[in-house]
């Protein structure tokens, strides 16, 4: 496909069939990550288990599969991104703002920050050299038929 694929020639045979809104979104992630885990799709990055996900939080996440765990949601997110009518332009500012918290400044308002995008970047990368999903310089990062058929797979597991 040509990368100025609009939503119409890329992308409504594919959208038909993944039935994403019929599945429970908490099991659809715990699939993805168990998926990802089991076969090594994403590389995980070196210092991971020290990273911490944003600005406002102070220890890295506790969870060991937290990385894997991040890697389904960044994937749902992007396949659920690419199925709208016409997709807007999505970015890491957008993983940015959708893995945002509040800044604990001690007596002062709380202050809401956007996360780190580090480890989504590199989740990212992951997919896009599994060919999940691809980047178009006007959509973003839009999911590829291989990714809407690995998410169907996804959700007919349950």
């Amino acid at each position: 496909m040509p990368s100025t694929a609009t939503y119409k020639q890329y992308n409504h045979k594919l959208v038909k069939e993944v039935p994403i809104f019929d599945v429970d979104s908490t099991k659809l992630n715990e699939t993805i990550s168990k998926y990802l885990k089991q076969n090594d799709v994403l590389e995980i990055v070196d210092n991971v288990d020290i990273i911490k996900t944003g600005f406002a939080k102070e220890l890295p996440p506790s969870d060991p599969d937290w990385f894997f765990k991040r890697g389904a949601s960044v994937f749902r997110t992007v396949v659920l991104a690419s199925m709208v009518a016409e997709p807007k332009y999505l970015s890491l500012n957008h993983f940015a703002i959708k893995y945002r918290s509040r800044l604990d400044r001690g007596c002062r308002p709380n202050k809401i920050v956007k996360g780190a995008v580090g480890h989504v970047k590199a989740i990212l990368n992951s997919l896009i050299k599994n060919e999940w999903v691809r980047f178009d310089e006007k959509l973003g990062y839009t999911a590829t038929e291989k990714g809407f058929l690995s998410m169907k797979q996804f959700c007919e597991q349950h």
